[in-house]
């Protein structure tokens, strides 16, 4: 058993380029057998990818001394027959118990850079920022900072690296017992990095950072859409306040499998197996029993793509947390082209950006639930696939506004929304003229407009059950001066 192995390190890299490619998840039956590589194991001469040969390369340079490793290491690649799809449905099964029992974790970041001792210097400065300082950056520009450009573009070309974004990473970091995060021959002390990623996660600086990294984006880059999108340090620095809810009871662990969605995966089936390490971990601290009946589905690689989606969406169904399923559900045009038809349409296509945004699984710290303490009765999952509710019939829609077109490249500049969208918001404000009142929620129709808008909540005060019944003057003010 993995409890009675000597004691070993485990590593965390990418199979391919260290660097983020483009697009997501691709819809692929099997791994990728491109090597450029060979090690040396036990006398033979196996193929690795030129990243995984470079990474024992630097480990065994360094020796075990100087990053206090043990001799052993486990690495994914070498231990798990990849062409053998049931020991690869078993090893994934106990991918947490490994990576929980290893002494350490090596996360592999890729070759280093000629800016990669800016980024080490960058990531100190920024983890001396005391915390209650945070809130103070968000009303201000990444200039603020004080740092020099250049400090800024080695940052973005650290949280460019393709080992943030991947899904694996998700139980890799949050169950190891030590991380040796490693960027070439450097080690980026991963507490300051954590801070760090604190930082820039309660400063609101992740979309201001993106849009600087655009300015300074390289041909390569933009030909390959290298993007910011390091769900690996957000993660980081957000697994206290995870691990907190979980214990409080305040999350349910079931709700940890949609964290798949965001991350990057050679094969899309991880991007639901991926997290279940996470949630393993999570349903064992979770108090009460509650969580005594969730029966995650085992690992299986010979089940096709849209079954494994299927599969996780009948556990959400199970848990009662289908209210939360329904809103995860992406609009059918942005479906992957091969689940358009292959999964029913309360089904989320994992492989794809959630787009648009709901209130529901959006940033904003407040929820506007109209139904107050209500919650569901739980969905059916028939034999045919159908998700059967019961549910009750509030109203009927009459009348809908002008829709507004994207403006997600504008989202800087409010008064240009405003004007540009004039007519829209006016056919809106058209409908909530009448002041009657909405017999389930008590409130006007206008009422409901404005705190629809701001999902009932103010940014300066993140306790507030719901947002003070002033701000509907307030709302009056600013949108009869915009318009």
């Amino acid at each position: 058993s993995v409890e009675e192995q000597p004691l070993y390190d485990a590593l965390s890299y990418t199979l391919g380029d260290p660097r983020p490619a483009g697009g997501h998840a691709r819809d692929l039956e099997s791994l990728p057998t491109g090597q450029a590589g060979h090690i040396i194991c036990n006398g033979r001469s196996l193929p690795v990818t030129s990243n995984l040969e470079r990474a024992l390369s630097v480990l065994r340079e360094s020796g075990s001394g100087r990053y206090n490793l043990q001799k052993r290491i486990w690495i994914d690649a070498l231990c798990i027959n990849q062409e053998d799809l049931s020991e690869r449905s078993a090893q994934v099964n106990i991918m947490d118990r490994i990576y929980k029992g290893a002494s350490s974790v090596v996360a592999w970041l890729g070759e280093s850079q000629k800016n990669t001792p800016l980024a080490l210097q960058t990531i100190r400065l920024i983890a001396r920022i005391p915390e209650d300082r945070y809130d103070h950056y968000r009303k201000l520009d990444l200039a603020q900072l004080r740092l020099p450009d250049a400090a800024l573009y080695a940052l973005v070309g650290l949280l460019r690296r393709a080992w943030f974004t991947r899904v694996w990473v998700i139980q890799e970091a949050s169950l190891a017992r030590r991380l040796l995060m490693l960027w070439g021959s450097y080690e980026i002390p991963y507490p300051e990095f954590v801070r760090t990623a604190c930082f820039l996660t309660e400063g609101h600086l992740w979309l201001k950072l993106t849009a600087f990294a655009a300015m300074y984006q390289s041909d390569e880059d933009r030909a390959l859409q290298r993007p910011i999108k390091p769900i690996g340090a957000v993660l980081s620095a957000f697994l206290p306040m995870l691990k907190a809810s979980l214990a409080e009871g305040t999350m349910h662990p079931v709700f940890l499998m949609v964290y798949g969605r965001a991350c990057e995966a050679t094969d899309p089936r991880d991007l639901v197996y991926g997290v279940f390490g996470f949630v393993k971990e999570a349903v064992k601290t979770f108090p009460g029993d509650e969580c005594n009946d969730l029966q995650l589905p085992q690992p299986d690689y010979t089940k096709s793509v849209s079954q494994v989606f299927f599969d996780f969406a009948q556990t959400f169904v199970k848990s009662g947390g289908h209210g939360f399923l329904l809103s995860y559900v992406e609009d059918r045009s942005y479906r992957s082209k091969a689940f358009v038809d292959a999964l029913p349409s309360w089904i989320p296509d994992l492989s794809v950006t959630l787009m648009p945004m709901t209130l529901m699984t959006g940033t904003s710290q407040r929820k506007w639930c109209p139904s107050g303490e209500e919650t569901l009765e739980r969905g059916i999952v028939t034999m045919n696939g159908h998700l059967r509710l019961r549910g009750a019939m509030v109203d009927r829609i009459t009348a809908v506004a002008e829709l507004f077109d994207d403006v997600g490249d504008n989202h800087n500049n409010h008064s240009w929304i405003i004007n540009e969208y004039s007519d829209s918001w006016i056919s809106m404000l058209d409908l909530v003229k009448p002041l009657t009142l909405n017999t389930v929620s008590g409130t006007t129709f206008a009422e409901a407009l404005w705190r629809t808008l701001i999902a009932d909540g103010v940014p300066w005060d993140r306790g507030a059950i719901s947002a003070p019944a002033d701000m509907a003057q307030a709302f009056s003010f600013w949108i009869i001066r915009k318009l």
